[in-house]
């Protein structure tokens, strides 16, 4: 398995997850807070994810 393949879409879904958390935040989408918090908790997963890869990739 090339771990290369992932760093594309990872970054996407960072990107897409991380926007809608903002736009929760700022009530452009209205939820729960409790839903705001899990798609926080969610980008910043999947943004840990990307860098270890991407890190891992370039220094290993």
């Amino acid at each position: 398995m090339d771990l290369s393949k992932f760093i594309i879409p990872l970054g996407i879904a960072t990107y897409a997850v991380l926007l809608l958390a903002i736009l929760t935040g700022l009530r452009v989408i209205k939820v729960k807070v409790k839903w705001h918090k899990m798609i926080a908790l969610i980008a910043l997963i999947i943004a840990s994810i990307h860098a270890i890869i991407v890190i891992y990739l370039n220094y290993f």
